[in-house]
């Protein structure tokens, strides 16, 4: 039997109208709350909202897809995929989430699925530069150069100002030789985007292979100051001070002790060395073994009793046994 009444009908279709405008209130304060919290630097919080608002719209395809970009650069490949995947199985016509899926699986060197998507996303954008840049490097990872640079000169056509696409055709051409080719393709890349460390960097390795050494190490500096926190920028600087003649040892030195500071220490945290507890008032006895003999040896250090403890005289035998009085 169905509501005969008309005052009935009235209340069930404002009750449904309701119900949907909550669904939709709640759907929006979700997403928007999750991309306030991701432009945070909160992921974690982001991604909960996004599932949220999955939750309420499953068949939201942009929902999945924001999720996918959210867990992308959160390194969750896995997830990343399978969120791009399904908002691709809902909406196929996205070349935003194809680009993004195409950016996972390049990640995971999967680099003939990663071209697929790519050209996919080409097919719905044409004019789309960063999918043709990011194409033309999966396909230099396949050895298909030609191709590669193909659609390297596709993107400059839709935009000759991307350096990141200059920077890449240096490396192709870099790869095949044509050194001073490349080098034109790395300072056009620099003069697009002074803050462009890779290509300043490429510019060093360039210059080395034509023996200008003294140029490369300005841009390996140059390359530095954009980026202090690169180790491989500042290892091509240590490594080729080593060849110009202008730097004497005690510079060399005071550059890699920089480099320790700067990157050496923090990878190895200052430990102690014994994880025995530290007393003054008793002694310490240590049961070792003389690795030359394999004779037991037992040392006593009584650092309450000497003043001057000498551990570091222990530190060369192989320790068998810590014993404590």
């Amino acid at each position: 039997m169905g509501i005969t009444l008309p005052g009935g009908c009235r209340k069930l279709r404002r009750f449904t109208r309701n119900c949907w405008r909550e669904i939709r209130l709640s759907r929006t304060r979700c997403t928007g709350r999750g991309f306030w919290l991701g432009q945070r630097g909160q992921p974690e919080l982001t991604i909960r909202q996004l599932q949220r608002a999955i939750e309420l719209s499953p068949r939201r395809a942009g929902f999945w897809a924001s999720l996918g970009l959210v867990v992308l650069n959160d390194g969750q490949l896995p997830r990343a995929i399978e969120a791009l995947e399904r908002s691709l199985a809902i909406q196929p016509a996205n070349p935003d989430a194809l680009i993004n899926l195409g950016n996972a699986y390049s990640r995971q060197r999967r680099w003939a699925d990663a071209a697929s998507v790519y050209r996919r996303a080409l097919a719905l954008r044409p004019a789309s530069p960063e999918a043709q840049t990011n194409l033309g490097n999966v396909l230099q990872e396949l050895g298909r150069d030609d191709e590669a640079l193909a659609a390297y000169r596709a993107a400059l056509a839709l935009n000759p100002a991307f350096a990141p696409t200059h920077d890449n055709i240096g490396t192709l051409l870099e790869r095949r030789g044509e050194l001073e080719a490349a080098m034109a393709s790395y300072r056009q890349a620099v003069a697009l985007l002074p803050s462009h460390a890779n290509a300043v960097n490429n510019l060093g390795n360039v210059c080395t292979r034509l023996g200008r050494v003294d140029e490369a190490i300005g841009w390996f500096r140059r390359a530095i100051e954009i980026d202090p926190s690169s180790t491989e920028y500042h290892s091509n600087l240590l490594y080729w001070l080593h060849f110009d003649p202008s730097y004497d040892a005690a510079t060399i030195v005071r550059e890699h002790l920089e480099w320790k500071r700067r990157h050496g220490d923090p990878m190895c945290p200052a430990r102690r060395l014994w994880e025995n507890q530290r007393s003054t008032g008793r002694r310490l006895a240590h049961w070792v073994r003389l690795a030359a003999f394999q004779r037991p040896l037992r040392v006593s250090v009584h650092a309450a009793a000497t003043g001057a403890s000498r551990p570091h005289l222990v530190r060369d035998l192989l320790l068998c046994q810590r014993h404590r009085d």
